[in-house]
């Protein structure tokens, strides 16, 4: 797990880039994604410290599974 990454799912660009700010000024380095698929697909290749999630369909349960 990278202690300095963290994953933004967000479908809201506006939203993204805010919390992308937020988050880079912390010190994270961030990446946004906004599609189910891509959510997985970067849990599977690098794990994050932080997940931002905002997207309709997928609990941050489910989320919390896939890390594990």
């Amino acid at each position: 797990m990278d202690k300095s990454f963290a994953l933004i799912v967000e479908e809201d660009r506006k939203i993204a880039a805010l919390f992308q700010g937020v988050l880079e000024t912390a010190g994270f380095h961030t990446e946004t994604v906004s599609r189910d698929p891509f959510v997985f697909e970067r849990l599977f290749n690098r794990q994050p410290w932080l997940v931002v999630l905002d997207l309709p369909g997928i609990s941050g349960n489910l989320i919390l599974e896939r890390i594990r």
